[in-house]
């Protein structure tokens, strides 16, 4: 049984290529939804199998988008608020990267921070002013166990997550 919802509710995936937006999408597209995904990357072929996922959605809306590009965040999700009225969210964008080359040089470790911490607080800095001033919209934010302890193999990795789940952590203990 399909459940009711107004009109204008969708729900929004931002990360939708990420293995785990697959569940959500899936659940979602089941219930009959209307989807809005955005994704780094539309030619990869998880993207096109998630797409298939999406059969049952009353609506699928996409946007491929750079999300490391903070300038055009505020572009990127007005277009997604004109189809997503704050129903559900979820967040799973980032990159483990390659951790390998951080000891020598800053740029990679540069690169991690800013995909994995950065870009992700001001996506969802914007995301969370668009549901608080809607009243309305739940926003999960998918983090990484690695973000637990540091780790030889991928601290920055690791650092960029345990920053994100402590600035997501921030607002949610305030409410």
């Amino acid at each position: 049984m399909r459940r009711s919802r107004r009109m204008a509710a969708a729900d929004l995936g931002v990360g939708a290529t990420s293995g785990i937006a697959e569940a959500c999408i899936r659940l979602w597209a089941n219930r009959g939804d209307a989807l809005y995904l955005v994704a780094r990357n539309a030619t990869s072929s998880p993207w096109w199998r998630r797409m298939r996922m999406t059969r049952g959605a009353s609506h699928v809306g996409t946007a491929v988008a750079n999300l490391d590009d903070t300038a055009a965040h505020p572009e990127v999700l007005a277009h997604a608020s004109i189809r997503w009225a704050a129903g559900c969210g979820v967040f799973s964008a980032g990159g483990v990267g390659r951790s390998g080359g951080c000891r020598e040089e800053f740029r990679g470790a540069d690169q991690i921070l800013h995909t994995n911490f950065v870009a992700p607080v001001s996506l969802l800095t914007w995301l969370a002013n668009y549901t608080a001033q809607r009243h309305s919209g739940t926003l999960a934010v998918l983090s990484s166990v690695a973000g637990e302890r540091g780790r030889k193999s991928n601290y920055v990795y690791g650092s960029s997550k345990a920053g994100l789940t402590a600035f997501v952590d921030g607002p949610a203990e305030s409410d």
